[in-house]
């Protein structure tokens, strides 16, 4: 027996010894890999501050690209106005004018349309703006030089409008964007979505400055104030709401008895215009942030846009499920021109027509995919475009250089 324990002895102290030789062998390793795991967060710390670096370069190219872009579309814009200006200097040097165009020239020198705007006749570029989504809203920049779409794949995209080129992609939204706009100084634009919420972007940066939140419903229209220091938004949930775009905070709540579809403000900022999914037109004087009247009557069923006549301050457009268009005065609260055609069928509830920039024509899409233009003044039929788009047409814009811009359901941007 004690032969055994002996034996048995040695051999625990063989395994001992074997095991304290691993132990030391791990504990080298264990070492080492200590060693390396400190290098390695210091190689770590070192590629962060590089990327913050990059990144801090990519975002001041980025602001000076937009410098450079801006000062190229502010000189083409100088060129494109000193020619019209010629043009109507031409004009009035060859006669004199009459007392009607005396008072639209004063018109358009007011509220800053060009002169002679031109029915389009033909697509020029047709963009698949947005794949595989469904797109929803189109608007011009203030110079026209610039284009903003948004759609179901919840981006805000910019385009410029002369070639159809893809400027930038503004990320943010969590749900389908429904409406964008441009303020006027042209350094911010806005997106309003399905989750109850405006985004405000840096054109500089393309960073999102604010978001606006304080809806209970989707919104469906939101736009700057004239002077770009108010953001107004109009929803489902029967609010709207002014926001102070500095401080990204509500400034008032404005009570509706039904959904808004649409809202357009006055040139001079103080009466809002509203329609409603109860066919009806509501006008709020914003100095007092009240209710001031409601035109009904006109249309008989959903108002799906607004917008003011570029040629005069007192009237807006408005589109309607009805398949109808109106030219309504909101100082006398009646309809001045319907327009209709029986080629012509509003296909959504947020199909918005427009006027071209001097108000001498409108236009607006149809479920069909085509495009129907109407003589402002006399409500005449002129043209229908049936090329281009092969979905409902969704949105209109008319941009102050006279180029036009439509988008439909399915995916396609055309410049006219």
């Amino acid at each position: 027996n004690c032969e055994l324990q002996k034996e048995q002895i040695v051999t625990l102290n063989s395994k001992m010894t074997d095991q304290e030789e691993t132990l030391k062998v791990s504990v080298e390793e264990c070492a080492n890999r200590t060693v390396e795991l400190e290098k390695m967060k210091i190689d770590l710390r070192r590629l962060h501050e590089e990327n913050a670096g990059l990144v801090k370069q990519i975002i001041s190219m980025k602001e000076a690209e937009a410098e450079r872009y801006n000062e190229i579309h502010m000189m083409a814009e100088e060129i494109e106005l000193k020619k019209r200006s010629a043009e109507v200097e031409s004009r009035r040097s060859s006669g004199p004018a009459t007392s009607s165009d005396a008072q639209q020239g004063s018109w358009k020198e007011s509220f800053g349309g060009c002169f002679g705007s031109q029915v389009p006749t033909a697509p020029k570029y047709t963009i698949i703006a947005h794949e595989r989504s469904e797109v929803h809203t189109l608007t011009h920049s203030s110079s026209g030089a610039m284009l903003l779409t948004g759609s179901d794949d919840r981006m805000v995209k910019l385009w410029d409008s002369r070639n159809g080129t893809k400027l930038s992609s503004l990320e943010g939204a969590v749900k389908a964007v429904m409406c964008v706009a441009f303020s006027g100084d042209g350094n911010l634009v806005l997106g309003a979505s399905g989750d109850f919420a405006v985004r405000v972007w840096s054109l500089k940066t393309s960073r999102i400055v604010s978001t606006l939140t304080g809806h209970t419903g989707k919104i469906y229209s939101a736009i700057f104030s004239p002077d770009s220091k108010t953001i107004i938004s109009g929803g489902y949930d029967r609010m709207i709401k002014t926001w102070d775009v500095t401080r990204g905070l509500i400034a008032k709540t404005l009570h509706c008895s039904s959904s808004c579809n649409d809202v357009a403000v006055t040139p001079q900022g103080d009466v809002l215009a509203s329609v409603h999914l109860d066919f009806s037109i509501r006008l709020w004087d914003l100095r007092t942030h009240e209710f001031a009247h409601e035109i009904s009557g006109i249309h008989t069923q959903p108002i799906t846009s607004v917008c003011m006549n570029p040629a005069n301050p007192e009237q807006v457009l408005t589109n309607a499920r009805d398949d109808a268009l109106c030219l309504v005065d909101i100082r006398r609260y009646d309809c001045v021109t319907k327009y209709q055609h029986p080629g012509y069928k509003n296909g959504v509830n947020w199909n918005r027509a427009c006027f071209s920039p001097d108000g001498q024509f409108i236009a607006a899409g149809g479920s069909d995919g085509s495009i129907t233009f109407w003589n402002t003044q006399s409500g005449a039929h002129i043209s229908t475009l049936k090329a281009g788009h092969k979905s409902a047409v969704v949105s209109c814009s008319w941009g102050a250089n006279d180029q036009f811009a439509s988008v439909e359901k399915e995916h396609r941007l055309v410049l006219w």
